[in-house]
């Protein structure tokens, strides 16, 4: 099969994850059988995906990741039209997804092949250039019936044969649980990482696996066993480590030990020995919370942080009846050093609505505490007094969070108003007032502004 440049297609891939046009444009049809008549293109690529595989299917939709709808369109062949990948199952036999593929020729829409995925669901649809040649390869991951924690992911190569015509070729299937894409190997190439469960033996088994693609091979390239306390990966993240003339990218696995339990493995790839190590040590001990809460790069210096729980003195969690019906732990996010040491970076507390962290500085440590409602989740920060275990005064409330897209009115806002936005774009708008208490303490609206961390 004699491949085409696909320069084009990577500009392409962005385009949809900064859009998201190809899930807005059936984002209303993927949960319905028969999927009401479109108009326009639309209505061409539906009619033309219906005559291939008749009208009594139902559409199957990606649960995560940058395209979430059961239609993926884009340039997957780079002939300068696009391409359709159709997830859906046959009414007569939903026990397998299939995925209709569907090419653009001279303004018309037509099936080129039909293929049998490798579970009851689509997990994830994602284009990644794996073997550096600027052309993305596709891959699936489908979930499987009766498995809570491994899944099926499918590498597929989609070019241009000799007449032109779209071909779609299968290059790998591997078992997972989750993965991420990293440079392990500073190439400028990123490798594969996956995480999946083994529990084919009398001890079930965990594992990090890296696999490297050259042309279109795809190898495994390193492996080490994970902790077994780690019944599922709550989440991956990578950074970038350079110190004392070393330099790694690191891999950050909050792996999940029960329904609230979470712990870290961290791992690096050796490139002399070509072969993944462990940074940190009994990890299910070291890193344990019961809390989750992932990893992430709480100080802005670029580098993760992992986050350890410890007890916020003189904080009480009140209900209705302002009563004390718990506390708030201290979350303390420790950074890695080369040695395997962990030292705090920062301390947060977080709030019970999940939307926001406020930080609370090294220097009020002793001096201050936090009480929140359970009912509207506002919180209140106060004077401590520690040698006598006693609240002070308030300094300041958070009282409220609105979503600044949603109609929420501000105009009841008793105090003053702040805006944020998350890493992803959400935007929040905080009701924070500072007493006279609080300003005395030297409190400003401006410093409460850094230290809320939007989740």
């Amino acid at each position: 099969m004699n491949r085409r440049a696909l320069s084009a297609v990577t500009a392409i891939v962005l385009i949809v994850l900064l859009f998201n046009g190809c899930s807005l444009r059936f984002a209303s049809m993927d949960k319905l059988m028969h999927p009401p008549k479109l108009t326009g293109d639309n209505y061409q690529l539906q009619e033309a995906f219906e005559k291939a595989v008749g009208s009594d299917v139902v559409l199957k939709t990606p649960v995560k990741g940058s395209y979430q709808s059961a239609f993926v369109v884009c340039d997957a062949d780079d002939d300068g039209g696009e391409e359709a990948f159709v997830f859906y199952v046959k009414e007569s036999d939903a026990s397998v997804v299939r995925m209709n593929v569907l090419d653009k020729v001279d303004g018309k829409w037509f099936s080129v092949t039909d293929m049998k995925g490798n579970g009851n669901g689509v997990y994830s649809v994602e284009f990644y250039d794996l073997n550096g040649d600027t052309v993305p390869e596709m891959l699936v991951g489908w979930s499987l019936y009766g498995s809570k924690v491994n899944r099926i992911l499918t590498i597929y190569e989609c070019a241009a044969w000799e007449d032109g015509s779209l071909g779609v070729e299968v290059l790998a299937n591997e078992y997972y649980n989750e993965m991420a894409f990293v440079d392990v190997d500073f190439d400028g190439s990123s490798e594969l990482f996956l995480v999946r469960f083994d529990d084919s033996g009398q001890i079930p088994q965990v594992f990090g696996s890296v696999y490297g693609m050259q042309k279109d091979l795809v190898s495994l390239i390193g492996e080490i066993k994970l902790d077994t306390n780690m019944s599922s990966v709550y989440s991956i993240n990578t950074d970038f480590f350079s110190g004392d003339g070393k330099s790694m990218t690191r891999i950050f696995i909050d792996g999940i030990r029960s329904d609230t339990m979470v712990f870290t493995e961290v791992l690096t790839f050796d490139t002399v020995s070509a072969s993944l190590m462990r940074l940190v040590e009994n990890a299910s001990q070291q890193t344990f919370r019961n809390m989750r809460v992932a990893s992430r790069d709480i100080d802005g210096d670029g580098l993760l942080e992992i986050p350890m729980l410890s007890e916020m003195p003189g904080s009480s969690l009140k209900n209705e009846s302002e009563l004390s019906v718990g506390s708030i732990s201290l979350v303390e996010w420790k950074s890695l050093g080369l040695s395997g040491r962990l030292s705090v970076r920062k301390r947060t507390v977080a709030n019970g609505s999940g939307l926001y962290m406020l930080e609370i500085p090294a220097k009020w440590l002793g001096s201050v505490t936090v009480s929140e409602s359970s009912v509207n989740h506002d919180m209140s920060v106060m004077q401590y007094d520690s040698k006598n275990a006693a609240e002070g005064d308030v300094l300041f409330v958070i009282s409220a969070v609105y979503d600044r897209t949603s109609s929420a009115e501000t105009s009841d806002f008793t105090g003053n108003s702040i805006s944020l936005s998350s890493e992803s774009g959400d935007k929040y708008v905080f009701e924070v007032a500072v007493t006279d208490s609080g300003k005395a303490f030297g409190i400003t609206e401006e410093q409460i502004r850094e230290l809320i961390k939007v989740n």
